[in-house]
């Protein structure tokens, strides 16, 4: 969530918690029960909502950092065998190309890795029976291509990730929208009703909407009748 729907939710709790104390305060005015309720319901949505899209987020973000380890902690060895082969038999060509480190690795993005392993992989399978005295086997290079395969894989998955996570996050903010006029259409007008006999409440109230969020101040001084936040 944005550093604003944090705070507005933050918000919505301290209402729904006065709310929930004072309820034989609303209960003496029939029509909060379907707005407290509805109220209530969203709230939860919000949170549930909210969950799902970082979950998702840390959940798809942490496979791809393990699959990049995993591609890196092959790569690395396989490179620098690649590098003091092309040193010590005067390739220059060969050298140039595996003369990548682990740093400049990290740094690279990730379409970017996977075709440097690529092309590590292709100059390692050329130079395969060089590299035997590397400690360079086969079965390494066939490991690397299968590291290969899996970050790209990673890679994919993120990007459905990321494309479910725009979705559920336009939900989230459909949510604080229906939330906001409950609030602002019902709640915020209904708590004139109870504003003569239940002063106290009523001031807690609007206190809360102010201090947890929304810019727009709701001052229980305004006139009755009028719009909340006017």
């Amino acid at each position: 969530m944005t550093n604003n729907q944090e705070n507005k939710l933050t918000m919505y709790e301290g209402v729904q918690t006065l709310l929930s104390v004072n309820s034989e305060k609303t209960a003496v005015v029939p029509a909060f029960t379907g707005p407290i309720g509805r109220f209530q319901g969203t709230l939860e949505s919000i949170k549930s909502k909210a969950t799902e899209v970082e979950g998702a987020a840390a959940g798809t973000l942490a496979k791809k950092n393990l699959a990049e380890d995993e591609l890196v902690s092959v790569l690395v060895p396989v490179a620098s065998a690649l590098f003091v082969q092309g040193t010590t038999q005067k390739q220059m060509d060969l050298r140039e190309k595996a003369n990548v480190s682990e740093s400049a690795m990290r740094k690279m993005r990730d379409t970017e890795l996977v075709g440097k392993a690529s092309s590590i992989l292709s100059l390692a399978k050329q130079h395969s029976s060089a590299l035997a005295g590397y400690a360079i086997s086969p079965e390494m290079l066939t490991d690397l291509e299968g590291k290969i395969q899996a970050f790209s894989s990673s890679i994919g998955q993120r990007e459905s990730g990321v494309a479910e996570r725009v979705g559920a996050r336009g939900n989230l903010m459909e949510l604080f929208d229906v939330a906001d006029k409950t609030l602002t259409e019902e709640l915020d007008r209904l708590m004139e009703l109870v504003r003569g006999s239940e002063t106290q409440f009523y001031n807690e109230y609007f206190a809360a909407r102010v201090i947890k969020d929304l810019g727009t101040r709701h001052r229980p001084t305004q006139p009755p009748g009028s719009k909340p936040g006017a």
